[in-house]
């Protein structure tokens, strides 16, 4: 599809950037001496008719539910940007799997927003009719039922259901057709890969467990992250420092909360190259993904105020911005 189709949808987003919070408004927040000031201040900017008290959950994933919405109703192909949020449908039929186990309902364990109706994914799932599941999880729900009612192993039930999102996310960023679509999953799968390598370097993992959890990139070699994990940290850390990934490891001899921060930060700066994109679907990721960052600052500086955390503590495990 010609990008010029994405003239308008290109201009809707661009207003809505500007409400993006600035750099200047996340200091204003960190300055303010509690997490209830911080939250009068949100409400002031109009992020939230009405904040539930100090906690702002529900507003925060709001946010992200319009941006989605959004991106729905303009792009002439909303399709091609479900990778954006297919981790919450995977996220779903976890709870659905082990709300229905567990005999319970599994509402309140949803999330949104999300690319299918989490309760048709619960519905399917209570009535084991696997088939009936969207995008290829069909295979993944019975599987990961049947090992968690065998075994009760919630941990292999959330690494099966994992490393299906991660290639779900994958073949969607690939089947989108767009480069700069591809390339943002594959980050997003490169982040998660070398997250879960990290812990189980740490936590004595060995290559079965590892090449369960890890999913194929094109960037980074699955089977020597495996087997550099499986040997320990240091191992890890000299085969990451040999890759197109290398910085991620003096974030990760820092802290676990410092690599996210890197991760993220990795995503987020690929959204430069959208920012002078006037046509084309590069901007209206670029506005999901920047939201999304947005939102984890600010969770991330009401969770540190809440804890009496110093601005500068605070300051360093928020996310870059897009502005």
């Amino acid at each position: 599809m010609s990008g010029e189709n994405y003239a308008y949808a290109v201009a809707s987003v661009r207003v809505k950037e500007l409400g993006l919070l600035s750099p200047s408004q996340m200091e204003q927040l960190l300055a303010v001496g509690d997490c209830a000031g911080a939250v009068r201040h949100l409400r002031d900017w109009g992020w939230a008719d009405a904040l539930d008290g100090d906690d702002c959950a529900g507003a925060l994933r709001g946010k992200l539910v319009d941006a989605w919405a959004l991106l729905q109703e303009v792009a002439p192909q909303p399709g091609i940007f479900r990778f954006l949020v297919l981790k919450n449908d995977y996220h779903n039929l976890k709870a659905a799997i082990k709300a229905t186990l567990d005999g319970i309902s599994p509402d309140r364990y949803y999330i949104a927003p999300s690319v299918y109706d989490p309760g048709e994914i619960g519905a399917a799932v209570a009535r084991r009719e696997f088939d009936a599941l969207p995008d290829g999880m069909a295979d993944t729900a019975r599987e990961a039922y049947d090992v968690l009612a065998r075994t009760g192993d919630g941990q292999l039930c959330d690494i099966i259901v994992d490393a299906a999102a991660l290639a779900a996310i994958r073949r969607a960023g690939r089947e989108s057709s767009y480069d700069f679509l591809d390339r943002l999953s594959e980050l997003m799968c490169v982040s998660a890969n070398l997250n879960t390598a990290a812990r189980s370097a740490k936590t004595g993992k060995n290559e079965d467990f590892l090449s369960r959890a890890l999913c194929e990139c094109d960037t980074l070699d699955k089977s020597g992250l495996t087997a550099a994990a499986a040997r320990g940290t240091e191992q890890l850390y000299a085969f990451i420092a040999a890759s197109a990934y290398a910085p991620a490891v003096e974030a990760l001899s820092v802290s676990v909360s410092a690599f996210e921060k890197w991760c993220d930060d990795l995503i987020t700066a690929q959204l430069d190259t959208a920012r002078y994109q006037f046509f084309g679907p590069e901007p209206l990721a670029a506005y999901y993904l920047a939201r999304e960052a947005e939102v984890k600052s600010v969770r991330i500086l009401l969770s540190g105020k809440r804890n009496g955390l110093a601005p500068d503590a605070i300051r360093e495990r928020m996310r870059n911005l897009y502005v």
